[in-house]
């Protein structure tokens, strides 16, 4: 199998671009690397200008205080007052793209069966060999900073991560954030990391109400975070919109399993 590159790159293009339910990721920049409008490259977070964060935030959700249960899949509690956030999973009907197939219909609490994974109350698709367990979204088990090898982990450290393994194709695996109050959002906080060395690399995406793609970060078996410490409006929000973080692969599907991090803050006076 090929090995990954040790550092990843985020590339810039001018603004976010529309793409229709059978398109493919932006042209690659360049070095190659899936185009995105994040800042800077490095191994983790230390080659990383520090993250924007909004100076007028009125609720905030923040990835890692996310719960998976049977109903709803998913929610996230307001870090003030406000309401939770529900959220929907998903393998995307489309190669590389958001849009919505049905949601993954097999919930389990214990550990995954491959214990690579590290991840345990997650959801992932329904089959007839019994744990076969991918595509997946769940919660890891290890506190953020605290895996062997983890390097550049973003603060808070001790939080317990929103973990994603995409399909073995070019489908991404989704979490779908529900705008729960209506009013100007943005996201940030943005990061990523596989927990493997083994295998290739993977790609997580953030596209918006349109889903059109908003940063793109490419992160490989190093096991290190890299950060798009980029702020990114998203305009007024109704509530029910829907905000969309995938992950994909990116050559074989093998050991991707990869940690995110995001922010969604409703702002404003």
């Amino acid at each position: 199998m090929l090995s990954a590159p040790s550092s990843c790159t985020i590339a810039a293009p001018a603004a976010p671009v529309a793409y229709p339910s059978s398109a493919a990721y932006p042209p690659p920049s360049p070095n190659g690397y899936a185009a995105g409008p994040g800042a800077g490259s490095g191994a983790g977070a230390g080659a990383m200008a520090p993250a924007a964060v909004p100076n007028n935030p009125r609720v905030v959700w923040h990835s890692y205080d996310a719960t998976f249960q049977r109903s709803p899949q998913g929610t996230i509690p307001a870090s003030s007052e406000g309401k939770a956030a529900v959220l929907e999973v998903y393998e995307s009907l489309d190669d590389n793209n958001v849009r919505g197939g049905p949601l993954l219909d097999e919930f389990i609490v214990t550990p995954h069966y491959e214990p690579f994974n590290k991840v345990d109350h997650y959801w992932t698709v329904r089959h007839p060999i019994a744990n076969r367990g991918y595509p997946y979204v769940g919660k890891s088990m290890i506190p953020r900073g605290g895996d062997e090898g983890e390097l550049g982990a973003p603060q808070p450290a001790g939080v317990f991560d929103l973990q994603m393994h995409p399909p073995q194709r070019d489908h991404l695996i989704v979490t779908t954030f529900i705008v729960p109050l209506a009013g100007p959002y943005v996201v940030y906080d943005l990061a990523a990391r596989r927990v493997s060395q083994s295998g290739e690399t993977a790609i997580y995406t953030v596209w918006n109400t349109a889903m059109s793609i908003v940063s793109s970060i490419q992160v490989g078996h190093d096991r290190a975070w890299t950060r798009d410490p980029q702020l990114y409006p998203l305009g007024s929000l109704r509530a029910g919109d829907r905000i969309y973080f995938a992950v994909g692969r990116d050559g074989d599907y093998a050991y991707d399993a990869t940690e995110i991090s995001f922010s969604v803050s409703l702002v404003g006076p």
